[in-house]
This record gives C-alpha cells, structure tokens and sequence, in this order.
C-alpha cells in the first residue's frame, strides 16, 4: 500500500480549505493495492479535509477494484465526527451542500465508496505505532 504521512506531505494545518486543496494535489499515485493517509498530528475539519480525500479517491481510481484507503488519526472521537470532518465537503462523494445531518452524511459516504468500489478503514494510534485499533469500517 502506498503510505502519505500527511503531517508530513501537506502540514499540521489541515483547515483552511483553498491553501488544503492546492497541497493535496501533492499526493502521489498509489499502488495497486491501496493508500493509508496518517493524519496523525494534524488539525483536521471540514470542508478542507475532504479536498486531502477527493485527490485521495482520484488516485485511488488508478488502482484496480476492490480499491482500499486506511486513514489514520491519533485521537479517537466518536463516528460522526471521523465522517463528518472527513468526508463533509467532498464533491466525490456529492456532500458540499451547507448543511445535512450525520444520517445524510454517512449514507452518501457509504453510497459513493459503493460507487467507488472502495473499502475504508478508520484506524486509530496511540503513540506506539503497533498499537493501531480499526475503529469504523464500511464498504466492499
């Protein structure tokens, strides 16, 4: 899998959508197998954060169905929240519009990883990294 420390690649600040959306496009191609995004370290929100995710969805294009994304983050925090400041914002996933409910949210991000042929982990860490926990799953 081809693996973006995004701390790293794009910086802690993660919120400021145009400045998020320019950086992005520094992602590289993945592998065949998939992508892990770490987000560990940054200050992730929507909808800055989903702009990392559609390039990410973009990338993953190239790779053949059953496509994986890992994404990883250093503190957990309740579903919705990973959702929403993940995916809220994202025009791969038809979620730009200004308001919808946690429902609406998580139906069309399972609907479009559907579409995508995707299947997401959310992955959290604590400071060792073996110590990784896969906190939500969906899709194929």
């Amino acid at each position: 899998m081809t693996f973006v420390d995004v701390y790293s690649v794009l910086g802690m600040d993660l919120s400021d959508p145009k400045t998020t959306e320019e950086v992005a496009k520094r992602i590289p191609a993945c592998d065949e197998s998939g992508m892990i995004l770490d987000f560990s370290g940054c200050i992730v929100d929507y909808p800055a954060t989903s702009a990392v995710l559609d390039v990410a969805f973009e990338r993953l294009d190239a790779c053949k169905p059953k496509r994986n994304l890992i994404l990883r983050f250093n503190i957990n925090f309740d579903e919705r929240m990973f959702i929403k400041w993940f995916f809220f914002g994202s025009q791969r996933l038809d979620l730009q519009q200004k308001i919808a409910t946690d429902a609406e949210i998580r139906q069309k991000l399972l609907a479009g990883l559907g579409r995508l042929s995707m299947h997401l982990k959310i992955e959290v860490h604590g400071f060792c990294q073996e110590s990784a926990s896969v906190v939500h799953e969906y899709g194929q």
